[in-house]
């Protein structure tokens, strides 16, 4: 009996912490009146949250927002987002269409988007948008996001390629071709920048708006290596 009893309150302290865990993760995690979801997926926003913020070297909890999933008919229509994107964020705002919340793509979904919600709320709106971009993406999964290697590569062998300044001005309002080209730009920026140990000046750079690299010298370097790593 004795046992018993000491499972029970080891398993009752274990739901406590947990149920703490949940609630003091300072975002608001919420649906429209017609979506509902389990408790499993705030405990997915609040972990990633802690991950992103830990990157940054933020403290944990620091970062405020609103993550809401909706209709896809009301992401696409009333919140007016890109037709080709599968989540949306906003003034501080996360927007996720139901059709990802119960896609496979969920978790990447989530860390690109509380990525960029991360740097807004603690860095401010105006980094640069390939700055930003690449930063979500590769934050957004542990593994390399080969997928835009061929969008990079697009962007590359063009003769008349667009800078990366240009490209990614206004990212979200581009075609779909070529906003995939500015996100394969952005993303392999930022990897070959902190594969060549630049992480701790990209990091005192969204604190103090000070960079000794512009976007010409990445143009660059992204243009003069045969192979990334």
């Amino acid at each position: 009996m004795k046992n018993i009893r000491q499972i029970f309150l080891i398993l009752k302290l274990c739901f406590i912490i947990a149920i703490q865990q949940i609630y003091s993760c300072s975002l608001i995690v919420e649906g429209d009146e017609y979506i509902k979801f389990s408790g499993d997926f705030r405990k997915l926003v609040c972990s990633n949250l802690a991950d992103i913020e830990e990157f940054f070297e933020l403290k944990k909890g620091s970062t405020k927002g609103v993550v809401k999933v909706v209709k896809d008919s009301d992401y696409f229509l009333r919140y007016r987002a890109p037709s080709w994107s599968n989540a949306f964020f906003v003034s501080g705002v996360i927007l996720i269409p139901y059709s990802t919340y119960q896609s496979k793509n969920l978790l990447r979904a989530v860390r690109h988007e509380l990525t960029h919600l991360v740097i807004y709320k603690n860095f401010g709106p105006t980094v640069p948008e390939w700055l930003d971009e690449g930063l979500a993406l590769y934050l957004e999964s542990t593994d390399d996001n080969e997928y835009l290697i061929k969008f990079f590569e697009l962007w590359r062998n063009n003769p008349k390629r667009p800078s990366l300044t240009r490209l990614t001005s206004g990212m979200s309002a581009l075609p779909q071709r070529e906003a995939m080209q500015a996100y394969g730009v952005s993303y392999y920026a930022v990897r070959f920048l902190i594969n060549q140990g630049y992480k701790n000046p990209i990091l005192s750079y969204l604190r103090n708006s000070k960079l000794k690299f512009t976007p010409q010298d990445i143009e660059r370097a992204l243009l003069s290596v045969d192979k990334l790593k």
